[in-house]
């Protein structure tokens, strides 16, 4: 009763920690009471060490949004000791994901960073709440953890502050993070984002500064144009009334060359600004696509060398029921048989003779990756042995990709032939002394090579002679 007590008291401890986290940390932004124009939505929360997926924040992300996301702190993977990741910053443990897991996946924007603590996403056809919360472990596709167990003891915070804009107007959006860096120039996070977002501000004021002197340059083609036209009609006017004119003037003519060249140089800058902003923003997700797609095996060894380190997993166990190693055989089989045992489950199984797969455990359908797991796989199986030295290798693969692989070299012996011995013992000679121990001798020696030798005799009938030779 004292125990359950004590669990329930604990689980509200951590109910009541994990509900007001969001006001426990400090905010990586002031943001003013009422926001100004530019930002659309906003909010202040926390992801704690323990907590198991990604939670809702309950901030809508519709498809075309441009959002920022300040993220500090760091979380504490082995409180109790025994590994190295004991201060894993944002940039190594954050993740998020927008929309519910049947329709879209987490993503890790903050891998593509060092000590990241911010990320802003612009052009993606996603929709839906954002869901925010840490990686200390493998996780499906949706940033939800396999092995719960491993993060009930992880403490720690990341303080997150989310800010959905209004519109992608990079100059207000640089403009305001700017002023906050000012009031707040502790916040790492904010001077990251505002260096990013300036990033955006500077193409986009250039953009502004082109389209200026495009239109000036138009207005003064337009009216050179208009002048040239008016003196072509002037030189059509009757002879009697006619002016002189400078419609063939050279200078006019150079003018407007020079104007049509300025309009042409100018809109190519613009579409070349135009193609920078784009190429920053496909870099972007380029990066963040490269991360993902490194994420799956730095993570996965990450969180191996952890568990190893912190000694809270085990590879899985093969054990050999028979035959044993360095076994010597002049038999063409002989029968392999064992187990092969996980607590998480294996996933992978083969055994390799002389480096083929054994045919028996192909069929069991454990070969390949991604298989079902199972906690045991007993085998017991006749390999084919070829003659001399063969080496069969046994291979187990668990659920958190940790690798067991038991050796045995088996020797067949060649068949010796058939081997014929006679054996001769003579006591009694008919001119030499008789002797009284060479019968008994033979007898002796025919003994041992039937019974105590490795050959296979065949042994005719024995005829002793006691008469002299």
């Amino acid at each position: 009763m004292f125990f359950r007590l004590s669990v329930y008291r604990i689980s509200v401890f951590f109910l009541i920690a994990f509900l007001v986290a969001g006001c426990l940390t400090e905010p990586n932004i002031r943001m003013p009471k009422t926001p100004p124009d530019i930002v659309k939505t906003y909010k202040h929360l926390a992801v704690m060490g323990g907590q198991i997926g990604l939670k809702d924040t309950g901030v809508l992300i519709e498809e075309g949004d441009v959002y920022t996301v300040l993220v500090t702190g760091h979380l504490n993977y082995c409180p109790r000791g025994g590994c190295k990741w004991q201060k894993v910053t944002p940039a190594g443990g954050f993740i998020a994901r927008v929309g519910e897991p049947e329709t879209s996946i987490y993503f890790k924007p903050m891998s593509d960073y060092y000590n990241a603590n911010h990320f802003t996403r612009t052009q993606y056809n996603e929709s839906g709440n954002l869901y925010i919360g840490y990686k200390a472990s493998s996780v499906d596709s949706s940033g939800h953890p396999y092995n719960i167990q491993w993060l009930q003891d992880d403490i720690g915070s990341y303080s997150v502050d989310i800010i959905v804009w209004q519109t992608d107007d990079w100059i207000k959006i640089a403009d305001f993070l700017e002023k906050q860096v000012k009031n707040y120039p502790e916040s790492s996070a904010l001077k990251e984002a505002f260096t990013d977002a300036a990033k955006f501000r500077k193409i986009e004021l250039a953009k502004e500064e082109t389209n200026k002197a495009l239109e000036k340059t138009k207005q003064q083609l337009a009216a050179v144009t208009q002048q040239t036209e008016q003196n072509i009609a002037l030189d059509n006017r009757p002879a009697d009334i006619q002016r002189p004119t400078q419609a063939t003037d050279p200078a006019s003519r150079h003018k407007i060359v020079q104007l049509e060249a300025q309009l042409k140089k100018l809109t190519l800058m613009l579409a070349g600004l135009d193609d920078m902003k784009q190429q920053l923003s496909a870099e972007r997700q380029k990066s963040e696509k490269l991360a993902a797609e490194l994420d799956q095996s730095e993570e996965r060894e990450k969180d191996l060398r952890t568990r190893l380190e912190d000694g809270s997993r085990r590879r899985p166990v093969i054990v050999i029921a028979s035959p044993k190693s360095q076994t010597r055989t002049e038999s063409g089989r002989i029968t392999l048989s064992g187990v092969a045992q996980d607590d998480g489950g294996i996933v992978e199984f083969e055994i390799l003779v002389n480096g083929m797969p054994l045919g028996a455990v192909a069929e069991r359908g454990l070969k390949v990756a991604g298989a079902p797991s199972a906690p045991s796989v007993e085998f017991s199986d006749s390999v084919a042995l070829i003659k001399g030295e063969n080496r069969i290798q046994i291979r187990a693969v668990d659920t958190d990709g940790m690798v067991t692989v038991k050796n045995l070299v088996i020797h067949r012996l060649e068949i010796r032939r058939n081997v014929w011995a006679v054996v001769i013992g003579i006591n009694s000679y008919t001119n030499v002394a008789p002797l009284s121990y060479a019968v008994n001798d033979a007898r002796d020696f025919y003994q041992v090579l039937v019974e105590k030798t490795a050959y296979r005799l065949r042994m005719s009938p024995c005829y002793w002679m006691d008469r002299p030779v």
